[in-house]
């Protein structure tokens, strides 16, 4: 009988590593396994990354939304944002809006200073005027 003690004995064990990281060009490693061999079996450690975004939240792999053309991290899906004019992605440190009419719209520093310098203010005085 104490055979069949031992054959329910765990012959191996796996613990995960949750870690958050903060990527920039650099990349990253999403999982890393190894192995250990003990007396009772195989333990097996799996290291899962977290990533920390732009904006400073903690997201899994599969919830990046892009990467800023500006400052090089990586964005989760709610904060990416694409410039109006350019279309470089940008995250929400490196966004500038400008409201036109009912809409904002996202632009890239660069971008939004010539929007500024190009935007019609006396479509907007004949507004306040009616």
């Amino acid at each position: 009988m104490e055979n069949i003690d031992d054959f329910f004995k765990p012959i191996s064990r796996e613990t995960i590593f949750k870690k958050p990281k903060s990527v920039k060009d650099q990349g990253f490693t999403s999982k890393k396994t190894t192995m250990k061999e003990t007396d009772e079996g195989i333990e097996r450690f799996v290291e899962e990354s977290l990533i920390v975004s732009a904006c400073g939240e903690v997201i899994r792999e599969n919830e990046i939304g892009g990467r800023c053309d500006v400052c090089g991290n990586y964005t989760c899906r709610e904060h990416t944002f694409h410039c109006y004019a350019c279309k470089k992605t940008l995250c929400l440190r490196h966004v500038h809006f400008l409201k036109e009419g009912d809409k904002e719209y996202p632009y890239c520093l660069e971008c939004y200073k010539i929007a500024i310098d190009n935007y019609d203010t006396w479509k907007d005085f004949k507004k306040l005027k009616q």
